[in-house]
């Protein structure tokens, strides 16, 4: 009970850190109109770095902001409105005793420009499912539907003459029982609340995530997990970027995981394709693991 109001506490005051940052956006939107005309605002700083590749000064470029895929730390940024942006991901995690596989992870992501309390708020709806597999030392291959992940996330706050950037991202992962029973994933739902910051120096992208996590119909308490990431494009078609990625209890008394992980993208073809590898450096529990996956991001325009 005290765990579950201490998720609730902190998730209250990233609500209150949104609509600060939301009512101070819409009052900048609502200014008078006739002061917007006289009073232009000075130009960005900062280029805005579009998802995927985007063109600027009719010249194409990869973007380089670390997001997840190839990694897990997300940026803030979100599709145009109406503009699809799906995923297909393979990956494998392996371990001692047994190696989890994504044979197929499709993440479909879609732009939209709701109206929040009269403010319109850059919104990205996502919709994540995977064909899952998981070989283990003495048992049969188990392959199945694993947990399905549904979430918003919301661009709250957008400033590209300082080259900032936040968005909160609720989710919901609901486990197919089925697949749960062989091993493929938690039994249950999983609420999930990141928030997600970005600054776009001069030659390289910082994206830090803070992110709660809480299991529901379970007694497993809550986690939360913390990770920093820097991205830079080398050349126009690649962009390496890295994250350290580490989960502990939501009291941080025990810390559960740390990882690293590097990752890639290269414009093929005018389309974006990824790859990343990762090494856990602390994990009591199975012992050290290596991540790697690579795949292929599609977009509409």
């Amino acid at each position: 009970m005290k765990a579950a109001l201490r998720v609730l506490a902190v998730l209250a005051v990233w609500h209150l850190i949104a609509g600060a940052a939301l009512a101070q956006t819409c009052r900048r939107d609502e200014d008078d109109p006739g002061q917007q005309v006289a009073k232009q605002p000075p130009p960005p700083l900062f280029p805005r770095h579009r998802r995927g590749i985007y063109t600027a000064n009719q010249i194409e470029f990869i973007d380089a902001t670390p997001q997840s895929p190839p990694l897990e730390i997300d940026d803030p940024g979100v599709p145009q409105p109406g503009q699809w942006e799906v995923n297909f991901t393979t990956s494998a995690d392996l371990g001692r005793s047994e190696t989890e596989f994504d044979v197929l992870l499709v993440d479909a992501n879609l732009g939209l420009m709701p109206r929040i309390f009269g403010c319109a708020i850059p919104t990205q709806l996502k919709i994540e499912a995977p064909y899952a597999a998981l070989t283990q030392e003495g048992a049969a291959a188990a392959f199945g539907l694993a947990s399905a992940t549904v979430g918003l996330k919301f661009n709250f706050y957008d400033n590209e003459a300082k080259g900032k950037s936040a968005s909160i991202y609720p989710q919901l992962k609901i486990a197919v029982p089925a697949s749960a029973r062989r091993g493929l994933t938690d039994y249950g739902q999983t609420i999930i609340v990141p928030l997600l910051f970005a600054k776009y120096l001069h030659n390289a992208t910082l994206v830090i995530n803070g992110s709660l996590a809480k299991p529901l119909h379970s007694e497993e308490g809550a986690t939360t997990t913390l990770a920093i990431g820097l991205g830079r494009a080398f050349l126009r078609k690649v962009a390496l970027m890295g994250e350290v990625h580490a989960e502990s209890s939501v009291r941080f008394s025990e810390l559960r995981e740390v990882e690293v992980t590097m990752g890639a993208m290269y414009d093929l073809l005018h389309i974006p394709v990824y790859a990343s590898v990762g090494r856990t450096l602390h994990a009591p529990e199975g012992g050290p693991r290596t991540s790697v996956l690579f795949g292929v991001k599609l977009q509409t325009h």
